[in-house]
């Protein structure tokens, strides 16, 4: 497992906001790790933090923590240990390696199967495939706050038309009062 640095993970994260208490979708789930040398590397993450980490097939015990103080997670594999800040996007877990501007990707076990498991997983095409999908969402939500700024005016556009047509008809009204009094 190794970092990845990638401008298009640090736009995918960018108006993401760090997971507290991560506990709560982490546990008791399968999550591949994503990189580019398409390992199958998997971990799992229990309650009594230890953490189940599979290289190839070949399993070792391992330990987890979440630190609520800076909101990261540390996570001890065997070779090396990751202090990480957790952000999570469309059952995808970007875990920013702290002070750096790397990320260790994982997804879900189940939902890395169903997109991928009769495919050849390219890591660049993942990636390049979620940036797109983040991208057209943040352009719907422009579109629909678009949308109702111009609503809101159009509104205030009608109150305002029927305010002076109000008062118009006020007006000529009480001039007909006065034209009818003399």
């Amino acid at each position: 497992m190794r970092g990845i640095q990638s401008s298009q993970i640090d736009d995918i994260v960018k108006d993401e906001k760090i997971i507290e208490n991560p506990s709560s979708f982490l546990l008791n789930r399968s999550w591949r790790i994503l990189d580019d040398d398409n390992k199958n590397e998997i971990v799992i993450f229990r309650k009594n933090n230890s953490l189940l980490y599979s290289n190839n097939g070949t399993v070792e015990q391992c330990t987890w923590e979440y630190l609520p103080v800076n909101k990261t997670i540390v996570l001890n594999l065997p070779s090396i240990s990751y202090m990480l800040l957790p952000f999570f996007y469309d059952d995808i877990i970007f875990f920013k390696i702290y002070s750096t501007c790397q990320y260790l990707v994982f997804m879900s076990e189940q939902s890395y199967i169903q997109s991928y498991g009769q495919t050849t997983f390219v890591f660049n095409s993942f990636i390049e495939s979620v940036y797109n999908n983040k991208q057209e969402k943040l352009e719907g939500e422009r579109i629909r706050k678009q949308r109702e700024y111009d609503m809101d005016e159009l509104r205030w556009q009608l109150n305002r038309d029927v305010r002076q047509e109000m008062e118009k008809y006020r007006f000529y009204k009480w001039s007909s009062d006065i034209d009818l009094k003399m």
